[in-house]
């Protein structure tokens, strides 16, 4: 016992050394490296993609599986192409605000530079003072130096009371997320890792389940000791700007990748050894660390591994219904777009870059959820990784039971890569309301230590809270309805909102049949051209006729077809069809549909009364 003793004591001063040293070399490298002396910090396009790609790759995808058989393959191959295309419309939205916010603030700054620059008499004129705009379309480009939060949005072209409840939402929702990372985080290592050592003792899932903390005191211990080891990881990463985070980003997006290529190997093989045969893994456990909406245990939902059934044909109203939450769930993405896109340098083709990030995730849903519920079918976990646990055990081959405590492991590694950029997102917006001006905008010496200091309070406030309460699947099954409000209806009130304040300041939407801004007509020169000289013209109209092989118009001097003109509230992230309005109505439309199946699935998710 002393000798445990003295070597947990010696761990102890270990992991404290390393936690200092890497505080101190995060605050001192900014001491070091004024935020103003080389210029914005940038990313390329590659560190930018596994930025967002372990942003939405969360621990919810670990649910789509289940999820595929209980409704239906085919139907469930519709769905989440269908959700997939919503969650990416909505969020191609928000890239279009961000821009239009831009291209007003730069006609804001532009109109009082011409203010300041007028003379006393034109001073007096009535009306404002419109900076030259390009004769075709305003000038809508994200900037390098400007950030817009989905907080500063809302004021921008919603309203300051809207903006406090976004706000509300945000904080709400990011914290709830931040909670069940912690939780995740201790309960896997507790559980899986050897620490039969002086007061600890390993952890059973069965200790965490319909308790809100283990009662045992070994497990309890263990339990916390797990989490003093997660803050010591996640605490000084979050404290790190995004750009510093770009090669640990790297590398736990490709492991994120690695490991979802081994399931899907894993079942293909087996499933290339034995097509028509079942296999022989049974697991009865289930995971309160599944997706924050949906818990199916002995609910109508979960049909018995005995009954015959051709799921990939099949059909399930009920299960159909559970499954939509946890295909939106699993693509939400939005309140971190303004954080995680600002550092990327190669902003010209955001729109695109965001249709290969959903790309991304809906091969890799699919792809998982076809292959591991043909494999596994009826005894198909809720978390698809506790599917591995029977591989664990002795008997196995070696390099399989290390492959199973990899695919057990991953969700607690997979949070480490997701806990610095949910908490860079939501203090962003905290800083944006506090301070009045988003985080790249340090007017002084010491704003940095702010963000910093906010950074840490943010990120050790949710494990502080694990320390009392590890079982969150309550809480977050309510809680993951917030997401909606993110992921459908506040991208469509900004949408519509900033489409209707373009038009209005820019000027009216032009005709499809003119050109130019009303700010700056435009002259017809093929119209005057006819109109001086009508054999010229006609000459001319006779020569394009004979080159495109048509016939020549039967009346001299027809005018050659115009250019038509972008509506104004049309940016280079748009997407012509996408960005019209009555697309945008239809599209929320189908998100408040959405939103009511998830209510729906609620009445599905109580637990009831096992027989």
């Amino acid at each position: 016992k002393l000798i445990d003793m003295i070597g947990f004591i010696s761990v102890r001063r270990c992991l404290l050394r390393a936690t200092r040293a890497m505080v101190k070399w995060s605050l001192f490298k900014k001491l070091r490296i004024p935020a103003t002396s080389k210029g914005p910090r940038t990313v390329n396009i590659v560190f930018g993609y596994f930025f967002v790609i372990n942003y939405i790759i969360g621990t919810g995808f670990l649910g789509i599986p289940y999820s595929f058989y209980h409704a239906g393959m085919l139907t469930s191959i519709a769905t989440l192409v269908v959700v997939s295309f919503l969650v990416w419309s909505t969020a191609s939205w928000l890239l279009e605000v961000m821009a239009r916010a831009q291209a007003l603030e730069t006609l804001k700054t532009e109109q009082m530079s011409n203010t300041s620059e007028a003379d006393p008499s034109s001073s007096s004129s009535k009306g404002p003072l419109l900076p030259s705009l390009p004769s075709e379309h305003p000038n809508f480009e994200i900037l390098l130096t400007r950030k817009f939060e989905l907080t500063e949005l809302c004021q921008v072209f919603l309203s300051k009371w809207f903006k406090i409840i976004f706000l509300v939402v945000i904080v709400l929702s990011s914290f709830l997320a931040l909670w069940s990372f912690s939780t995740v985080g201790g309960t896997g290592w507790s559980t899986n890792l050897p620490l039969n050592i002086g007061p600890f003792r390993i952890c059973s899932e069965d200790e965490f389940h319909n308790t809100f903390i283990p009662a045992n005191p070994g497990c309890l211990a263990s339990y916390r000791f797990c989490l003093f080891l997660f803050a010591m990881i996640v605490v000084p990463l979050s404290c790190l700007e995004l750009k510093e985070l770009g090669f640990v980003q790297a590398i736990m997006g490709i492991a994120r990748f690695t490991i979802i290529s081994s399931i899907i190997l894993y079942c293909l093989a087996k499933l290339a050894e034995s097509p028509l045969i079942k296999h022989t893994i049974h697991s009865n456990s289930t995971s309160n660390l599944s997706g924050p909406i949906v818990n199916t245990s002995c609910s109508g939902f979960q049909i018995p591994p005995s009954s015959p059934r051709n799921f990939v044909l099949d059909f399930s109203v009920v299960g159909w219904v559970l499954s939509i939450p946890v295909f939106t769930y699993a693509q939400m993405l939005h309140a971190g777009i303004p954080s995680l896109t600002h550092p990327i340098k190669q902003k010209k083709g955001l729109h695109w870059f965001m249709a290969a990030i959903f790309g991304t995730t809906l091969f890799c849903y699919m792809t998982l959820g076809i292959v591991v519920s043909l494999w596994f079918r009826g005894d198909i976990n809720e978390t698809a990784s506790l599917n591995w646990v029977p591989l664990t055990k002795p008997g196995h081959h070696v390099a399989l039971r290390a492959l199973s405590y990899i695919i057990i492991l991953f969700p607690t590694l997979d949070v480490i890569s997701a806990y610095p950029l949910v908490t860079c997102s939501m203090v962003n917006n905290l800083y944006q309301v506090i301070m009045g001006r988003d985080s790249s905008q340090r007017k002084h010496s010491y704003d940095w230590l702010i963000l910093v200091a906010m950074r840490a309070v943010v990120a050790i406030l949710p494990i502080v809270c694990s320390l009392f309460i590890s079982n969150l699947v309550y809480i977050l099954k309510y809680g993951g309805l917030v997401g909606f409000l993110t992921a459908f209806f506040t991208p469509l009130a900004l949408q519509l909102a900033s489409q209707y304040k373009c038009v209005k300041v820019f000027g009216k939407a032009l005709p499809a049949d003119t050109r130019g801004t009303p700010l700056e007509p435009h002259v017809d020169t093929e119209m005057e051209v006819l109109k001086n000289g009508e054999e010229e013209g006609a000459e001319l109209t006779e020569e394009s006729g004979d080159e495109s092989g048509r016939e020549k118009p039967g009346k001299k001097g027809k005018p050659l077809p115009k250019k038509k003109a972008k509506p104004l509230y049309m940016t280079p992230y748009s997407f012509p069809i996408l960005s019209h309005p009555v697309a945008v109505v239809i599209t929320g439309l189908l998100g408040g549909a959405t939103f009511v199946i998830a209510l729906v699935s609620l009445a599905y998710s109580v637990e009831p009364k096992c027989p």
